[in-house]
């Protein structure tokens, strides 16, 4: 069964080395990337399938990480999806603030390529083929 994954972040660097992780991952997704609050707004609004995994940055220009994970758990949306913020922040108060706020995991990204598809296809095996969280 395909999983969908909502993938919030507005590098296209970035955002073109986690398509290329996703393509080489042994885990079939749908991948949705999200890279403005109005996309994220639409996709909320008009999406018929509930994510299985929730991958964002912390630093989103317009948006917040932290702030969205907030408003996840609040019930904006999506409320028992897995969040797994992914960003280049290593600050202790983000970690905290992120767990706080109902993060579900907190990855630092890799700066290897080879390292960051490592990280991309571990991450969607666990969340996606060995994780249970969802009780419907």
């Amino acid at each position: 069964m395909v999983k969908n994954v909502v993938y919030i972040e507005d590098d296209e660097d970035d955002i073109k080395f986690f398509k290329l992780g996703f393509d080489r991952s042994k885990t079939p997704v749908k991948l949705h990337v999200v890279r403005t609050q109005t996309e994220l707004e639409h996709f909320v609004n008009t999406t018929s399938h509930l994510p299985d995994l929730i991958v964002m940055d912390l630093k989103l220009g317009t948006m917040n990480g932290l702030e969205l994970t907030y408003k996840f758990r609040q019930g904006l949306a999506f409320s028992d999806a897995p969040i797994v913020i992914l960003t280049s922040s290593d600050r202790l108060s983000d970690v905290k603030t992120a767990y706080k706020n109902g993060a579900s995991a907190y990855v630092q990204k890799p700066t290897e390529l080879s390292v960051m598809f490592e990280m991309i296809n571990s991450m969607l095996k666990f969340w996606l083929d060995f994780n249970t969280y969802r009780l419907q």
